[in-house]
C-alpha cells in the first residue's frame, strides 16, 4: 500500500496529489501548512532557511544569531562526549520523542547537526521536529558523514 496525500482547495477540489515518500522540505512544509490551516507556500520561504546548510553557513548563523539558534547533536551520547561541535547540545535520536520537546523552544531556529552520521538520519529528527510544530528547521552538512554513499535528500 502506497500512502497518499490528497489536497483541497476551499472548493473542496483536490489541488495536488502527493504519493509515497516525500523529502524533507515538502513533507514539513505540507505538516506545517495543514497543522496551521493556511494555503501551501514555499517551505524555504516559511523557514527563511535552506533544507540543508554548509558548515561555513553554520558558523555565519552562530555568529549572527547565536541567541536564537539551537544546534542539535542526535549522536549517542559517548560520540558526542569524544567530539562535538562547542555550541551543540546532545539529544540522542533514540532520546528526541521525550527530551526533544521538553527541552527546546519549537520557536527557535533548530539546526540538525548531521557530522559523523548518516543524511537520513539528520532528515529524519529534522522531520521529527516538524511534526511536533517547530517552525524554523534545517540539517548542516558538516562533512565526514561515516559512509561516502550518504548525500542530502533532494
Amino acid at each position: 500500500m502506497t500512502p497518499s496525500i490528497l489536497l483541497l482547495d476551499a472548493a473542496s477540489k483536490v489541488s495536488s496529489v502527493y504519493q509515497g515518500a516525500l523529502p524533507f522540505p515538502e513533507e514539513a512544509r505540507i505538516l506545517q501548512s495543514a497543522r496551521a490551516g493556511k494555503d501551501l507556500g514555499s517551505y524555504q520561504a516559511e523557514s527563511g532557511l535552506p533544507a540543508l546548510i554548509s558548515e561555513s553557513q553554520l558558523e555565519k548563523l552562530l555568529r549572527g544569531q547565536s541567541d536564537e539558534l539551537q544546534l542539535i547533536d542526535i549522536r549517542n551520547r559517548q560520540e558526542f562526549i569524544q567530539s562535538h561541535h562547542p555550541a551543540a547540545i546532545n539529544i540522542p535520536g533514540d532520546k528526541l520523542p521525550t527530551r526533544g520537546r521538553i527541552e527546546l523552544d519549537a520557536s527557535r531556529l533548530t539546526v540538525v547537526d548531521c557530522w559523523k552520521i548518516p543524511y537520513h538520519l539528520c532528515n529524519r529528527a529534522a522531520r521529527r521536529f516538524a511534526v511536533w510544530g517547530f517552525e524554523k528547521i534545517t540539517v548542516a552538512d558538516r562533512g565526514g558523514a561515516p559512509c561516502p554513499s550518504c548525500k542530502p535528500e533532494p
